[in-house]
């Protein structure tokens, strides 16, 4: 099995951590476009710059489970903290 930095990561990835962002907060919009940098995708919301770093890609291509609440919260850029 290849492992997903040897491939591209499918965009339904991304799709599916957006749902999952705006199931916590609607703010977050709709999904416009991304790109790669070395380390994290950067995802245009119709509201948001969003950045998910590649740990976060493969979680959640490989098991979404193992992404919690909070880490998905962390990942807005209005998060603060519990």
């Amino acid at each position: 099995m290849k492992k997903i930095t040897d491939i591209q990561i499918p965009i339904f990835v991304i799709h599916e951590l957006i749902i999952r962002l705006q199931e916590i907060d609607s703010l977050v919009g709709d999904y416009k476009h991304h790109y790669f940098s070395s380390n994290e995708a950067i995802v245009e919301t119709t509201h948001l710059q969003l950045r998910f770093p590649m740990y976060l890609l493969r979680k959640q291509f490989q098991d979404p489970e193992l992404i919690d609440q909070n880490e998905l919260r962390q990942q807005l850029p209005f998060y603060l903290g519990a």
